[in-house]
């Protein structure tokens, strides 16, 4: 007896060691996800998967890290290995729609992934994530040109949210729902859901979604023809990040303020304020598609399937617009956002044709929490 009680503690203990390993691993990656380091994360994840690889729950935390690092076709294949050895984790199907949209496959994302992620949640009575997979729907509805059906998708998970209390994640929601308004050219139906969405993250203290949202509302101005207005709420958008340091978002920031510039005619200051933009970008500081912010930005944003629009965004786990030379899951995070005039050069005094701002599309949905 005393043989196998010893054999009994020690096998405990070892357990207990494993246990603990990989308790540490996950904390570290969750903590470097949180501080904007998906390549970090990705390395604690990939040294668990190598130790365990037919856990899908480890998988999944791979491909999220992968995908939050860009790494789009790598976390295809985590979660396509983490679905075959689980299928009834919503998760992992989840995740496969999110990055189907940033790859540009709406269509798939709808069919094959998002519809089978909410039946999972459904069974499972888990009202956050039928919220999560609702608000993803959406975004490929809006990125397939669905509006009817993309609001639809918002306002339910608005709704839940709504009810759960969740406040992040109403606000994304609501943004979503804004820009398919103002995609639609529905302002003064797109204005109360970006204004609520303001105050909730005044309230909550998230200068990045306010950031954000205020980017939306100078993209409602914009619709409206109301430039001074576009360039106020962009102008406070740009202030904010610069507070924040956030210098992946100033380079997009001044070409906002620099094409509501151009929109009123003030050529000179557009000049500048585009010029500061495109320096950012040159010092690697604009948003950058395939980050996975997108983000990316999601990473927003990554990808530019249509002119001006990104993907990262709309599932919501970042704030701002995308840039209109990007696209991504902010916010979606990408979107596309109308434009009031065409791309253009303006003759300077001696001849010399100066670029002005580009044109960007509509606004990009959310994915997650914005």
């Amino acid at each position: 007896m005393f043989p196998c009680l010893r054999a009994g503690t020690l096998s405990r203990f070892v357990e207990s060691m494993r246990s603990d390993w990989i308790r540490r691993l996950r904390v570290s990656a969750r903590l470097a996800l949180l501080r904007g380091d998906p390549a970090t994360a990705g390395k604690s994840y990939a040294e668990l998967a190598a130790r365990y690889p037919n856990d899908p729950e480890i998988l999944i935390d791979l491909a999220g890290a992968q995908g939050a690092g860009g790494e789009l076709t790598k976390a295809v294949e985590s979660l396509e290995k983490a679905t075959t050895l689980d299928r009834n984790d919503p998760r992992g199907w989840f995740l496969l729609g999110k990055n189907a949209i940033q790859m540009g496959d709406a269509a798939r994302a709808l069919n094959d992934y998002l519809v089978r992620a909410l039946t999972l949640q459904n069974q499972l009575h888990s009202e956050p994530g039928q919220a999560e997979t609702l608000n993803a729907m959406g975004v490929a509805h809006h990125e397939l040109g669905q509006y009817a059906e993309a609001l639809e998708k918002y306002s339910t998970a608005a709704a839940i949210r709504h009810r759960l209390g969740d406040q992040r994640g109403l606000a994304t929601s609501l943004k979503n729902r804004a820009r398919v308004y103002v995609a639609m050219g529905r302002f003064d139906e797109a204005e109360p859901d970006l204004r609520q969405a303001r105050l909730i993250y005044e309230k909550i203290g998230d200068k990045n979604g306010l950031a954000g949202v205020l980017d939306d509302l100078g993209v409602l101005h914009e619709g409206r023809g109301d430039f001074l207005r576009a360039r106020a709420s962009y102008e406070e958008a740009l202030k904010i990040r610069r507070d924040l340091g956030d210098e992946r978002q100033l380079a997009q920031s001044y070409d906002n303020v620099g094409y509501a510039l151009f929109l009123a005619g003030q050529y000179d200051d557009a000049i500048v304020y585009s010029q500061q933009g495109l320096e950012g970008r040159t010092l690697g500081r604009g948003p950058h598609e395939g980050e996975a912010g997108g983000r990316p930005n999601i990473v927003e944003q990554e990808r530019l399937h249509r002119p001006g629009v990104g993907c990262h965004q709309r599932l919501g786990e970042h704030g701002p617009l995308q840039a209109r030379h990007q696209s991504g899951w902010g916010d979606v995070p990408g979107e596309a956002r109308p434009r009031i005039q065409p791309h253009g050069t303006r003759d300077q005094p001696g001849g010399q044709p100066t670029v002005l701002p580009a044109p960007r599309g509509r606004p990009a949905p959310e994915r997650g929490h914005g």
